[in-house]
């Protein structure tokens, strides 16, 4: 037994010392490969600054060849991570060197391997290196049953971009899981204007799945094209594309649809009317400041909320319709307008003319501080008297409180 034991400790300390050299021999390898990698980097970086900024030239005349082992991988990380700074002629220099150099057909034999993932690696790689002539292939990457592999085919046909790679993305719009279509919606969005026209000559052919995001997009886009059918998709039968239409027509901000989004504050679904009151704050001029006041009136929170959020971003105009839904007898606009003019400032402002204004503006100042304690805003007052600067306006608000105090 004793003899059993001894064999059994000599054993597993022979095993712990393997695998303790095994460790520190890979720690090593890895420390000697991570410094040579870095001092060959340090190397080759001016070189191929210098071959993107040429004129002409082949990658071979700046880097030298043929590359092997760690020097290929170094030159692979370095082209890779350079390319993703440059434009223009730059960066097709480095998209030219990466198909000299062979990198590109590398990538591209992986889009065929059995194992999803070194496809998943391969298309990542040619959309880094914007390998425009493996666009069909990528495009028929889009039909792999692996949804990852998908997904990496549409973010590197993003990447190159081009008519076919747009329409391509349009096409996967149609794609049933709707975190994927949401992911090629951002992938689109992020094409700029060269996805505005094919989006808009598809969207008639979407379905009623792709077409939110595709509204979407297109307000994201921000493309003055895109006005015509955003607005008439305010009229839509489906409320959610009424109201994505109306988001999107205000981050276009074009002041020729302030009219139908004004008409849209008054539809029947309050997310429509949440969308619009939002999307006017965003376009310039004060024609709907008055429809924006009557919207502080409607039954749903968020329609007052971004009505009065609307309403604050128009200026002068905006301050005094909240000024006078202070005064008048709906109470719902009254509270919303209270707590947008605290925001805004507007009664800081407006009470600083109890210490230093004219009789008429103090006469104002109080009218607006009489307003306050009649819709029962005490908090809004009690903020007032303990941190407003002037010492008479704290004196004038705390006579107001006590008065409220005495009356309830």
């Amino acid at each position: 037994m004793q003899g059993f034991v001894s064999a059994l400790l000599v054993g597993l300390g022979g095993l712990f010392l393997l695998v303790l050299s095994v460790v520190l021999l890979t720690k090593t390898w890895r420390g000697a490969r991570e410094g040579y990698e870095r001092r060959r980097r340090a190397l080759l970086l001016p070189s191929i600054v210098a071959y993107a900024n040429a004129e002409s030239g082949l990658i071979t005349d700046f880097v030298p060849t043929p590359l092997k082992g760690w020097n290929r991988r170094v030159v692979e990380w370095l082209l890779l991570d350079h390319i993703r700074s440059l434009r223009g002629h730059a960066q097709a220099r480095l998209a030219l060197a990466f198909e000299q150099l062979g990198f590109v057909a590398q990538a591209h034999a992986q889009l065929t391997h059995r194992r999803w993932w070194v496809r998943v690696e391969g298309a990542e790689k040619l959309g880094r290196m914007l390998a425009r002539p493996t666009v069909p292939d990528l495009i028929r990457l889009m039909d792999d049953p692996v949804p990852e592999v998908r997904l990496r085919a549409a973010k590197a046909l993003g990447a190159i971009g081009g008519l076919a790679a747009v329409e391509t993305l349009i096409s996967a719009l149609k794609a049933t899981d709707r975190w994927a279509t949401l992911r090629i919606a951002d992938i689109l969005s992020g094409l700029g204007p060269s996805a505005v026209e094919p989006l808009l000559a598809a969207f008639p052919r979407l379905p009623p799945a792709a077409r939110i995001p595709a509204i979407d997009i297109l307000g994201r886009l921000r493309s003055h094209l895109a006005v015509p059918l955003l607005r008439g998709l305010l009229a839509d039968p489906d409320p959610n594309a009424r109201a994505r239409a109306a988001h999107s027509l205000g981050l276009i901000g074009h002041p020729a649809v302030t009219a139908p989004l004004v008409e849209a504050l008054v539809d029947p679904e309050w997310p429509v009317r949440a969308m619009a009151a939002k999307a006017l704050g965003r376009i310039s001029g004060d024609e709907s400041v008055d429809a924006l006041r009557r919207a502080l009136s409607d039954s749903e929170w968020w329609v007052r909320a971004n009505a009065a959020e609307s309403l604050r971003s128009k200026g002068d105009a905006g301050r005094r319709a909240l000024l006078v839904a202070l005064e008048g007898g709906d109470a719902f606009a009254a509270h919303k307008a209270a707590w947008m003019l605290q925001e805004a400032g507007v009664l800081d402002a407006l009470l600083a003319r109890l210490g230093q204004g004219t009789e008429d503006e103090r006469r104002e100042a109080l009218g607006v501080l009489r307003r306050l304690v009649a819709l029962k805003r005490t908090d809004l007052l009690q903020d007032i008297a303990s941190r407003h600067p002037d010492a008479e306006v704290r004196a004038e608000v705390g006579r107001l409180l006590q008065a409220e105090a005495v009356s309830a």
